[in-house]
């Protein structure tokens, strides 16, 4: 399964997906896709979740998630990694 998260009132602006094989961010200029095994690093912050690898850097806004929001996809993130290591 995945975890899809459109932004409110910014669907029209940004569309993340935590899917079996990659973490996808759709943006207005284009989409990009990460697959789990390419990530190398992940950050996150009170305003935004980062992750880095393969030369890609996806930097998904979160600023506006409450709180239930941001741990679904905080723990949607962790459990794909966790998976790619199995």
């Amino acid at each position: 399964g995945s975890f899809l998260y459109l932004f409110g009132r910014m669907a029209a602006r940004y569309r993340v997906e935590v899917g079996d094989a990659a973490f996808e961010c759709r943006q207005l200029l284009g989409t990009v896709r990460l697959a789990w095994g390419e990530v190398t690093r992940v950050d996150s912050d009170a305003d935004r979740m980062i992750l880095e690898g393969a030369g890609k850097r996806i930097e998904v806004p979160t600023g506006r998630f409450d709180a239930q929001q941001r741990a679904s996809l905080e723990r949607a993130v962790s459990r794909r990694l966790q998976a790619r290591s199995r």
